[in-house]
């Protein structure tokens, strides 16, 4: 796959994103409660930062806006994510993004509806500015995970 390629589907998806709603099912969460403050996406890459701005899970990702509901795979490198692919659905309108997953990984969702059968979580994301690391080094796509994603 050449390096347009990659772009057009990456389009739109790389940046900062800063979660406003979630959902398991059809509950909504405390936003608060979850321990995820960024999605970092950037060159196929994505990063999990916490509320201290820590790096805490790492990985790449592929995604095909082709289909309807659009998907990402999210393939953890460092981190509780290690080995582990996330298969999502998601959806991007201008500045908010929602990603709906199987909370058990067991196949992806068909859309991001809740359904009875499938344990969803659902997080809707805006655009935001792009935090700094708590050592105050500027957060980027090339940002190592650092110890605090090291496999044990």
């Amino acid at each position: 796959m050449g390096t347009s390629a990659k772009t057009s589907a990456h389009e739109g998806l790389e940046g900062a994103w800063v979660r406003i709603a979630a959902r398991v099912g059809a509950s909504e969460l405390e936003v608060a409660d979850l321990g995820v403050r960024y999605l970092l996406l950037g060159a196929g890459t994505y990063r999990i930062i916490d509320r201290g701005n820590q790096v805490v899970d790492a990985g790449h990702f592929h995604v095909n806006q082709m289909l309807a509901p659009a998907t990402m795979d999210m393939i953890g490198e460092h981190g509780p994510g290690a080995g582990r692919s996330v298969l999502a659905v998601f959806e991007l309108r201008g500045d908010e993004l929602t990603l709906a997953y199987d909370l058990e990984g067991r196949a992806r969702p068909p859309s991001l509806a809740p359904s009875k059968d499938q344990p969803q979580l659902r997080i809707t994301y805006t655009r935001g500015v792009l935090p700094t690391l708590s050592s105050g080094a500027p957060l980027s796509s090339r940002s190592s995970c650092g110890p605090a994603c090291a496999r044990p």
